[in-house]
């Protein structure tokens, strides 16, 4: 199946980033006041190229940051998130490329940004999630927004949750798994997003990493 993707390319050092977003529209957001102080916050400390493309498409089912060292595809990452959780106010699902990267990369920039942006981050280490205590979710069990923090290299363990967004950083060194589905992380990470009135975004930051299965998904699928 072709998927129709808008490109949007603007200088960042060392290099070029590039934001990708897919044409499949995704469900209406919140507009709460809350969510628009916590965009506002964020859309003002971004760049207005690639980064405010990216955090601003609200449209796309798929939506890609890919960019070289120091692009600032974390930072940019981990405030889409926020601002996911914010305006959908559902429960969502970080993956990084292993649980080392989780623990060092992903987790310390969501919690730092959440941190900038008033969301009372508070990390779970028994569960391996990140609590955003400042956004309530009477359908959590914790009775507000749930990151579940899981690592691509074990893709069988993103499972037992549902989530209505999900992030996931350098996808394009993650293992992948086409004939076993159970193992593959983009496809369980696909399967979480079961939480349909929030749209179900799902949003990725990369380095460029040749033409493997990210370019094959990416730039010609």
């Amino acid at each position: 199946e072709k998927i129709g993707c808008d490109i949007h390319s603007g200088f960042s050092c060392p290099g070029v980033t590039t934001a990708i977003s897919t044409s499949r529209a995704t469900a209406p957001f919140s507009a709460s006041a809350a969510a628009r102080s916590v965009q506002s916050a964020v859309f003002g400390r971004c760049n207005p190229g690639a980064q405010r493309t990216f955090l601003g498409d609200w449209s796309s089912r798929f939506v890609a940051f890919q960019g070289g060292f120091g692009s600032g595809k974390t930072w940019v990452l981990a405030r889409k998130g926020c601002v996911l959780a914010a305006r959908t106010l559902a429960n969502g699902v970080a993956v990084s490329p292993t649980y080392q990267h989780s623990k060092q990369v992903l987790m310390p920039a969501i919690s730092a940004a959440a941190e900038q942006l008033h969301l009372d981050p508070h990390y779970v280490s028994g569960d391996n999630v990140l609590l955003l205590r400042a956004l309530p979710n009477p359908d959590s069990e914790h009775g507000c927004v749930v990151v579940y923090l899981r690592s691509a290299d074990k893709g069988e363990a993103i499972v037992g949750f549902n989530a209505g967004w999900g992030i996931g950083d350098e996808p394009a060194r993650w293992p992948r798994f086409p004939h076993d589905p159970k193992r593959d992380a983009m496809r369980m990470l696909e399967s979480r997003l079961r939480d349909a009135k929030a749209g179900g975004q799902l949003c990725f930051a990369t380095t460029p990493e040749g033409r493997g299965e990210w370019w094959h998904e990416w730039e010609e699928k």
